[in-house]
């Protein structure tokens, strides 16, 4: 059994507090052997907001204005769906900018 960090940051935060902070951090417990993929499916239903504002569950995929980090890169869905979660590893979820 390990944990992962997950930060949730800017309005994305907003469905997980009181408001007034620009970020929500929690530690996830995971089970060894579980995927990226399997913890993002389990926060939908351990957390509501979770799934109202950063993961689509029923078509597995993140909600459009959402992006993530993974591993220190910019995640891709595609690639690291599938990938075991490593214990102290870091998640971040950050709404996508757009503007000029």
């Amino acid at each position: 059994m390990g944990a992962v960090e997950i930060t949730i940051y800017s309005w994305l935060s907003d469905a997980f507090t009181e408001g007034g902070t620009t970020r929500y951090t929690f530690q996830e417990p995971f089970q060894e052997g579980e995927t990226l993929g399997n913890l993002l499916n389990r926060l939908c239903s351990r957390l509501p907001p979770f799934g109202k504002v950063i993961f689509d569950s029923d078509n597995q995929r993140l909600h459009p204005q959402v992006n993530f980090i993974f591993r220190d890169k910019a995640g891709d869905l595609v690639r690291d769906f599938g990938r075991k979660l490593n214990d102290g590893e870091k998640i971040l979820f950050l709404p996508i900018y757009a503007g000029g």
